[in-house]
């Protein structure tokens, strides 16, 4: 049977983004836990207020907590003005929490009059193709049997979705095709193109973490 050379439109939808929290438009509150739990579960609450009365802000104090996938502990980080010391009473004041996987939450300290502790949610903002990394369009030419599997006409679109672990510093770590081509040769070329991406990686409160991205447009929230 003989061959004909094709050429396929590829339709792959990849959002990219500033690495920048401030701009990039996905952001948003964390839905995990999926109700804030009293907020001396997570700090003692008492003794924080007693140890940040020695520390001036009169605007108030913020700090992220980010618990990595089984730690019992987070790591603690002030965030905007908030004095480092401040994160570091904080650090040692926060309650195991059951390990569980990677999760988020914020602290707020008002000092008042009367001064008290809340808890917010996090910022997690999904991982973003670096701009200019990805075309919208890829165009690959293949051959193929007339008749084979896929391909009703010899030009057509093809739309094929990718799920894509990324690390930390924006580096695909597994790449994995979600909806096919129908070809292999077809759907190797372009699992190649993804693993050479690079990543705005995911972040939580502005902490990069590992994360899934998907070309569907629907990387999961955390």
């Amino acid at each position: 049977m003989r061959s004909i050379a094709v050429t396929i439109a590829l339709i792959v939808t990849a959002v990219s983004s500033s690495p920048l929290v401030a701009q990039r438009k996905d952001c948003q509150d964390t839905k995990t836990p999926e109700h804030l739990p009293p907020v001396s579960t997570v700090v003692d609450s008492a003794r924080a207020l007693t140890e940040l009365a020695t520390i001036s802000a009169p605007a108030g104090m913020l700090f992220s907590l980010v618990f990595q996938d089984g730690d019992s502990l987070p790591l603690v980080r002030p965030l905007y003005d908030t004095d480092r010391t401040a994160a570091a009473i904080i650090a040692g004041l926060v309650r195991p929490q059951r390990p569980a996987h990677l999760w988020g939450i914020r602290v707020r300290v008002a000092q008042g009059p009367p001064s008290f502790l809340t808890l917010e949610r996090a910022v997690y903002c999904p991982p973003a193709v670096v701009d200019g990394s990805l075309n919208g369009m890829r165009i690959v030419s293949i051959q193929v049997q007339p008749g084979d599997r896929g391909m009703s006409s010899p030009r057509g679109h093809v739309t094929v979705r990718l799920a894509v672990r990324v690390s930390d510093d924006g580096v695909p770590l597994a790449v994995n095709i979600t909806a096919s081509t129908g070809f292999q040769e077809f759907d190797e070329q372009i699992l190649q193109q993804w693993r050479a991406l690079r990543f705005h990686p995911a972040l939580l409160d502005g902490l990069p973490v590992e994360a899934m991205y998907k070309t569907d447009g629907q990387s999961p929230r955390m």
